[in-house]
Formats: C-alpha cells, structure tokens, sequence
C-alpha cells in the first residue's frame, strides 16, 4: 500500500534499502493542493513552516517530527528552503516568507 507524506526535508536516510530509484518532479500548486487531498502523513517538524504551508495550500498541516521510512511507491511532498541555513538556525514565519523555496515530489521504487 502506498503511503503519501508531506516533509520539509528529504534525506536518503528515508530509503531502507542500498539501492533505489527515485524519480523527483516540480509539482504545480494545483499538484500540490491535490496531493494533499485524502491521507497524507505529516513530518513537517517545524510549526512556521506548518503555518505556511497551510496560507499557500488552504489545507491545515500538522506539526509532527518523525522520521519516514519510505517504502516502493511512497511519495513524499516536499516543501523545500532554496537556502542552506547556518547551523542550528530554526526560522520564524517571516524568515521562511523571505525566503526562496521549491515544491518537490519524490516518489520511490526499488
């Protein structure tokens, strides 16, 4: 069964296996907002992130810190920063605003 999740990060450490396939697209807002219809699992871990999220999509995001294991067919919704912050650096509201950021889906196959 296939699991959707939204994240504000990805890590290869999500794939369980040595090799895999991932095949990552540029989703529109449209895509975006569509994915986030139905059962998606939240692992956004920051709640100003959360909150725009939800201003962009109109669709309410938990804040929950967990880690993903992704298994074949997972897709993972990410809200991405287009900036590397300095180390330990968490971001308010505005800071993220401010900022230049990116859609990603990534899905998985082994």
């Amino acid at each position: 069964m296939m699991t959707k999740y939204i994240a504000n990060a990805f890590s290869l450490s999500m794939i369980p296996q040595s090799a895999a396939i991932l095949a990552v697209t540029s989703p529109t807002m449209e895509e975006v907002k569509a994915f986030l219809q139905g059962e998606v699992v939240s692992a956004v871990g920051h709640a100003a992130t959360a909150e725009i999220i939800k201003e962009l999509t109109g669709v309410p995001v938990p804040v929950n810190r967990v880690p993903i294991t992704l298994n074949p067919g997972d897709e993972v919704l990410v809200f991405q920063l287009l900036k590397r912050l300095e180390e330990g650096k968490v971001l308010s509201r505005e800071e993220i605003k401010a900022l230049p950021v990116a859609w990603r889906k990534v899905k998985v196959s082994f």
